[in-house]
């Protein structure tokens, strides 16, 4: 339902109050999602990007807010410090947004939504911000320095060298990129040979993940009967770049007998490697919003499929994509328990939840809920799932396990526990980091093929 109270309200000021509650959160945050039913298209827009840009660069944004305030970025109330995040994503990395434009209704917003005499603080701080920026530089290539932010497409040149030097590799790239310290130190990014012991990280591998890690995620589709102009094909065969709306996107999505989704290249091999078995009977147990379940009905329509979810929002959403009255059987897991026999399943797909470390881009939130406990709960509840779940494969039948995260404790080291604990060997494994821009651009993630030794 749309809030009465944002009818009157801008973008800037609706991105603002959405990062108010991120704020009071922070670390722990979900997707920030500003309510935009008041506003028009082009305005929607902006708020998203205002908001997506905080969740990208938060680290980045502090870091040089801090440099202009008297007291530090983490000690301001939660509505101060949320304003600073709004009007700094803008005036460091939205070039095409009028500077005076955005200072001026940032004070405004400060006296309304904060305090009256907050107004000249914020004035202040973000003229002295807008003046670190030297300029924003378009296509070319970024290569790290101490006065330089990555972008999309090129570099913000900042007017001094204020990033940390070059010699502390983590603490630069993550201040440079807004990506954890911590995050960057845990991950092995060196050459990924599955199973390797674990060994220093290599620069090159670091820095094509942390900036990754901000890039604007691309809109990938595939399952495409007849390419549009509204698509580019992706170097992946069958994949191809969304390049309209998202209304126009939603259109396609949701026509009768259309087999379109939008999917990784990354997230899509998982399941392709299933692509030469002819299981009777696949159970996708983790099915989320359907993605790989579409993917799954699509490489095997003559098996039953069912899909299931413990989380009532995806279940509903599984649902309402009108997949129900298919040939997929939608379920909670304990309902497909109680249909399905033990040992009846020959492909079980198990796309466990996980750190999303390998789709930082479309999920940004996630570098910030990164933690080694954090690591360990999702590997226990891992574990939990894979415990329940495995009775229903048959004597002859295969586990698909993948996730989209990087960590080894999540990937390679689960799948080698399952198959020890259970009987089981793995016949088929690979790891993929996240890289490649415009047609090259693809995600991160891992899966591996375990089955009867």
């Amino acid at each position: 339902m749309p809030n009465p109270a944002n009818k009157m309200m801008s973008a800037r000021a609706i991105a603002t109050i959405a990062l108010v509650r991120a704020v009071e959160r922070f670390p722990d945050l979900d997707p920030i999602s500003p309510d935009t039913s008041s506003l028009d298209p082009r305005d929607a827009r902006l708020a998203h990007a205002i908001a997506h840009t905080v969740a990208q660069r938060w680290i980045t944004l502090e870091f040089l807010l801090d440099r202009h305030l008297r007291q530090p970025m983490g000690q301001l109330e939660p509505k101060l410090r949320a304003l600073f995040l709004a009007a700094g994503a803008q005036v460091l990395f939205m070039d095409r947004l009028p500077i005076h434009a955005v200072v001026d209704e940032s004070v405004e917003l400060a006296k309304r939504l904060v305090r009256p005499g907050a107004g000249a603080m914020v004035n202040a701080v973000l003229r002295k911000l807008a003046g670190d920026v030297q300029q924003i530089v378009r296509g070319a290539a970024y290569s790290p320095a101490t006065d330089r932010l990555p972008i999309d497409d090129g570099y913000v040149h900042l007017a001094s060298p204020v990033l940390p030097g070059l010699e502390d590799g983590i603490g630069h790239l993550s201040i440079a990129c807004g990506v954890p310290a911590r995050l960057l130190q845990d991950l092995r990014l060196g050459d990924p040979k599955i199973g390797e012991p674990p060994r220093p990280a290599e620069t090159n591998n670091m820095l094509a993940f942390a900036l990754h890690a901000v890039r604007t995620p691309l809109v990938i589709v595939t399952g495409v009967d007849q390419p549009g102009d509204e698509m580019v094909p992706h170097g992946q065969p069958d994949f191809y770049l969304w390049q309209s709306s998202h209304e126009a996107l939603l259109g396609l999505l949701h026509k009768p007998g259309q087999s379109v989704r939008v999917q990784d290249p990354t997230s899509a091999l998982a399941v392709e490697a299933t692509r030469s078995l002819q299981p009777h009977t696949v159970v996708d147990y983790c099915a989320g919003r359907g993605t790989k379940t579409r993917q799954l009905g699509h490489l095997h329509p003559s098996a039953a499929l069912y899909a299931c979810d413990t989380d009532p929002r995806k279940l509903s959403e599984l649902e309402r994509s009108a997949m129900r009255g298919g040939r997929v059987n939608i379920s909670t897991c304990d309902e497909l328990h109680g249909r399905l026999k033990p040992g009846s399943v020959d492909l079980l797909v198990l796309d466990v939840p996980c750190t999303n470390t390998g789709v930082l881009g479309r999920r940004p939130e996630a570098r910030y809920r990164y933690s080694p406990q954090s690591v360990e709960s999702l590997v226990r509840l891992q574990r939990q799932i894979v415990g329940r779940a495995l009775p229903l494969l048959s004597p002859t039948g295969l586990v698909l396990y993948s996730t989209c995260s990087l960590d080894e404790r999540e990937n390679h080291e689960q799948a080698r526990d399952i198959a020890k604990a259970h009987g089981l060997q793995i016949t088929e494994e690979r790891f993929t980091l996240p890289g490649g821009a415009g047609a090259t651009y693809h995600d991160g993630g891992y899966f591996a093929l375990i089955g009867r030794a």
